[in-house]
């Protein structure tokens, strides 16, 4: 059928429509009685379904003109109301000639059953059906002044909730017309600090900072012309103070006294604004931290991880988020109490502080000072955990590297000390034995008993350098050569040393760099390297001595397992013995350099021969390295600084024809037993010997001797004036004079005492009557 649908609320009018017309009906729309009395003039109806109130004609007035019209006067009339629900305004629809009368909200079914009902039924000539036409008249009249006075009762009651919701809001609330504020609410003018009247009687742009002045215009401005409806940005405005403050503002097209205007409200938002450049400060801060920061739950399950933590344990933020750190990362080298005593902490709302060893994605342990302290809720209850991680493996590994420099130190600063009282002491024991064999037929007791003690202060005399080399102060003869010259020279001395089980393999690299070492001394390394792993190798195996350039740099470091501080970047040679034997563990590989450490029993080693391998390489600038593992045999790496100087050649030494002489010496010594020895030796050989114990008893002897002195023989350490400073006072006065130093004392002291550095005659301690002879000649003769 045809159905006319009247009603002044759209959703309501379509609502209706589309479910009329879902069940087959054809339907026509008017908003109020006048559109619909216009659609029934041009359409034919079967039935009209009418709102009461509506503007221009309401749904009394509608029915009771349709009921007056000739031609309409029997179409069924349904009113459907949700204000006229009285029963009097039931009565009065029936009266003025509704056939239905329903109220809001009606289903779908009632509509339709109501159809077919008013359909059905017989309808009359026009006529009013119960009242006469007057009484009807004034009985709508004084409904609708009723209905009239509870609508403007209800508009009153929420004009004035309206007001108090706007008056007491906690946004601003605004309306704008003509570039002005027309209307502030109390927020509005608290949060610029001015009283209403102020913000009402001055231009919009007295308010907002310059800068974002054409801002507010443009968007006033597209909204005032409709061009945009609403729009939501945000701008800075000047508080009374002066004081700028961030706001965020939200407007729409209004009308204002029939003229278009903007409504809207405005938030202060600046303290947000720092809040959020806190926060944003604080996260990009956690992000840049250089320590590893992991946020979990009360569980331990990780919620966020900063870039640091990647580094630091190889896994990314997508690998760790929702996975428990103890899964993760948990290396199981802490015993259950460690673990039980971390959780214990935590869990009881306070902080744990500790070393915590634990196990990169690639299965590597590391060491970690971490931090992890609860975070708490208002209630006190613990939310989440936060942990800062620090890795400090390469500091433990510097912080025992640096102990372990420090007790080697130790132990050679007491070495060194014992080698040169030894040194003196053995230089008077061997050179007195010399002189006493000298005298005594071999066939003497005297003299084998003399060997005895000559071959014991020999073995002495032995240690003392080892101790020295260990020490780093006994003294080099460093030349620049090429490391493949002395490999090569000692190969068939390393061979008779190694024995027929073992293999010797030699890999020399052409082209090798040149280093600055003693020969001697190197050649001592390799014969200590090589009888310590022909010990390893009782049953036999291989030995490999290999020769190599390498560059050390940050990566080749980093393999190596050094720094920057333990070993400088830069070009070395580098000499590499690796046996097949047994291996060591860890704890003797930690002390393998220590001196007296062997793990010989009694009476086969002294514990110095790799000590003294240390204090080489050491004293030569270079770097020594041992790896190894029980059964897979142990390689020792050392690295010698390259040279950019020519490789030289050896000089013979000028021919001694004679050790005996005529000159003078002057022999200064604060050793008693070595001045006697001295004078024992010299004098027979026909010097004239002139004795001090200091350099200044020395300078007043010279004083009162007018002769020639030849040649000063002097100690390089003495109390008071050293013998370096001697020779300076002496070379004013007798420039002619020549000079041999002596010491037993360390390399170090020698250095500092400027002997080295001028490469000046030097016989070092313990020394025998030959070597002394030999050497005052050399020096009287140079």
């Amino acid at each position: 059928m045809n159905i006319l649908i009247v009603d002044d609320i759209p959703t309501d009018l379509k609502l209706l429509c589309v479910q009329l017309e879902a069940e087959g009906h054809v339907v026509f729309e008017a908003q109020n009685g006048v559109e619909a009395l216009a659609v029934l003039e041009r359409q034919p109806v079967d039935a009209v379904i009418s709102d009461i109130l509506m503007p221009r004609m309401d749904g009394y007035r509608l029915c009771r003109e349709i009921r007056m019209n000739e031609r309409l006067h029997d179409l069924p009339v349904i009113l459907n109301t949700s204000t006229y629900t009285s029963p009097d305004d039931e009565k009065l629809a029936l009266d003025v000639g509704a056939d239905k009368y329903l109220k809001k909200p009606v289903s779908l079914e009632t509509f339709v059953a109501a159809l077919h009902e008013v359909i059905a039924m017989p309808h009359a000539a026009p006529q009013p059906k119960a009242l006469q036409e007057v009484e009807v008249l004034k009985e709508y009249s004084e409904r609708l002044v009723s209905k009239l006075k509870e609508k403007n009762t209800e508009l009153m009651a929420a004009e004035v909730k309206f007001r108090t919701l706007v008056e007491q809001s906690i946004a601003g609330i605004y309306i704008v017309q003509d570039d002005q504020f027309v209307y502030v609410n109390p927020r509005m003018a608290e949060i610029f600090g001015r009283s209403e009247e102020e913000m009402t009687s001055r231009t919009l742009f007295d308010f907002i900072v310059p800068e974002d002045q054409a801002l507010a215009r443009e968007n006033i401005h597209k909204r005032i012309s409709g061009g945009v409806p609403s729009v939501h940005y945000s701008l800075r405005v000047l508080h009374r103070s002066g004081a700028v403050l961030e706001v965020e503002v939200h407007g729409s097209r209004t009308e204002y006294n029939g003229r278009p205007a903007v409504m809207g409200t405005l938030l202060d938002i600046t303290e947000r604004k720092r809040s959020e450049e806190a926060l944003c400060l604080q996260s990009a801060a956690l992000n840049a931290a250089a320590d590893a920061v992991v946020i979990t739950d009360h569980a331990g399950a990780i919620e966020w991880v900063n870039p640091a933590f990647t580094q630091l344990t190889g896994y990314t933020a997508e690998e760790a988020v929702g996975k428990n750190s103890r899964d993760l990362v948990k290396s199981g080298k802490h015993d259950q109490a460690f673990y039980k005593d971390f959780w214990e902490t935590i869990l009881a709302g306070r902080a744990w502080h500790g070393e915590m060893i634990n196990r990169r994605k690639g299965g590597v342990l590391y060491t970690e000072d971490q931090s992890v302290t609860p975070i708490l809720e208002a209630s006190g209850a613990i939310t989440h955990f936060i942990a800062i991680k620090e890795d400090i493996t390469e500091r433990l590994q510097l912080e025992a590297q640096f102990r372990q420099a420090q007790k080697m130190e130790s132990v050679g600063q007491l070495a060194s000390g014992i080698a040169h009282d030894f040194n003196n002491l053995l230089t008077v024991i061997n050179g007195m034995a010399d002189l006493v064999l000298a005298q005594v037929s071999q066939d003497n007791q005297v003299h084998a008993d003399m060997q005895e003690i000559h071959r014991a202060g020999e073995r002495a005399a032995t240690l003392t350098r080892q101790l020295l080399a260990f020490s780093r102060q006994q003294i080099l003869e460093p030349r620049v050569l090429n490391l493949n010259t002395v490999v090569a020279g000692m190969e068939s001395l390393l061979r008779r040393v190694l024995g027929e089980d073992i293999d010797l393999v030699v890999v020399l690299t052409p082209g090798l760099g040149h280093v600055k070492v003693d020969p001697g001394q190197i050649e001592q390394v390799m014969t200590n390297l090589a009888v310590n792993a022909r010990d390893a190798m009782p049953q036999g195996g291989r030995l490999t001595i290999e020769t190599q350039c390498v560059t050390i740099d940050e990566a080749s470091a980093h393999q190596l397992g050094v720094t920057s501080v333990t070993m400088p970047s830069g070009s070395y040679v580098l000499l590499a013995v690796s046996d097949s034997g047994a291996g060591m563990d860890e704890a003797t590989r930690t002390r393998v350099f220590e001196p007296f450490f062997t793990t010989k029993g009694p009476g086969k080693g002294t514990g110095l021969g790799l000590s003294t391998v240390y204090g080489i390489v050491k004293q030569s600038h270079g770097f020594v390295w041992v790896y190894s593992e029980v059964g897979q045999g142990t390689s020792f790496k050392i690295y010698l600084p390259q040279v950019t100087e020519t490789a030289g050649t050896d000089r013979p030494g000028p021919a001694v024809v004679s050790s005996s002489g005529t000159e003078t010496i002057l022999l200064v010594e604060d050793n008693a037993g070595l001045r006697r020895l001295a004078t024992r030796v010299l004098e027979p050989a026909g010097y004239t010997v002139l004795l001090a114990s200091t350099g200044e008893e020395a300078l007043q002897l010279l004083e009162r001797h007018e002769e020639q002195v030849h040649l000063l023989l002097s100690d390089v350490v003495m109390p008071g004036m050293s013998g370096r400073q001697l020779a300076e006072r002496l070379a004013q006065t007798r420039p002619g004079m020549k000079v041999l130093y002596m010491s037993g004392y360390t390399s170090d002291t020698i250095v500092r005492h400027g002997v080295l550095e001028a490469q000046v005659p030097f016989l070092n301690k313990p020394f025998t009557a030959a070597a002394l002879l030999r050497k005052v000649r050399e020096v009287l003769d140079s």
